[in-house]
């Protein structure tokens, strides 16, 4: 990722697994979105405890694939580099939410131009 880009949208599967320990890799597949009410991505630098932003994503049919657009909004990347993860939050129409486990990690770097340009909010 590029601090200033425009149209900055990316998809991610969100993926469940019965498994409990970090080394678990069987049985991963996608998490249902059937019924949810928001998602959410929690971007924080690392080695900081807590998020600086909370991005909403929308969820892509059909949603028992586990498909999320994350749309970076455009005060997110105007001002940040460095290394950042995000952890993701679904929350469903009954209660139910479901925070992936392993974050997802950003490295997000300076325009080589120095002019970093202009962020456009996504239509999501």
């Amino acid at each position: 990722m590029v601090a200033g880009d425009a149209y900055n949208e990316i998809t991610v599967q969100l993926q469940s697994s019965e498994c409990i320990e970090d080394s678990c890799e069987k049985d991963w597949a996608a998490l249902n979105l059937d019924g949810y009410v928001n998602i959410y991505m929690y971007l924080k630098k690392v080695g900081e405890v807590e998020a600086e932003f909370r991005i909403e994503c929308v969820g892509v049919t059909p949603l028992t694939d586990g498909n999320v657009l994350l749309c970076w909004p455009e005060d997110v990347l105007a001002d940040i580099s460095g290394r950042y993860e995000g952890e993701f939050e679904v929350r469903y129409s009954n209660g139910r939410i479901v925070t992936t486990y392993q974050p997802i990690k950003f490295d997000i770097r300076n325009d080589f131009s120095g002019n970093g340009g202009v962020v456009n909010a996504c239509s999501c």
